[in-house]
């Protein structure tokens, strides 16, 4: 168990970030390990997971910190970092 301070949580957000979506040279990996999952319920759950800033934040910090309130409050913040990004690059197009 990590303690729960705003650099980890922070941490936790952005590390989701740049797994399911922002950092470019491991998409192609993922996406490919995605792909093997069988089509059920689980293998659906887990691509979500992997796809999505908001869960998979809540997920890690869930698991790292064994808080409810730290997992709600880094996947808000990974919500809006995430929120934010999209704002930045759609501003750029």
């Amino acid at each position: 168990m990590i303690e729960f301070t705003i650099y980890h949580m922070l941490g936790v957000a952005v590390g989701s970030i740049f797994i399911t979506s922002f950092y470019q040279p491991i998409q192609g990996i993922k996406n490919r390990l995605l792909d093997r999952l069988p089509d059920n319920s689980i293998g659906q759950s887990i691509s979500t997971i992997f796809t999505c800033p908001k869960c998979l934040s809540f997920i890690v910090s869930l698991l790292v910190f064994w808080s409810l309130l730290a997992a709600l409050l880094t996947s808000m913040l990974a919500y809006f970092i995430n929120h934010l990004i999209d704002r930045v690059e759609g501003w750029y197009e």
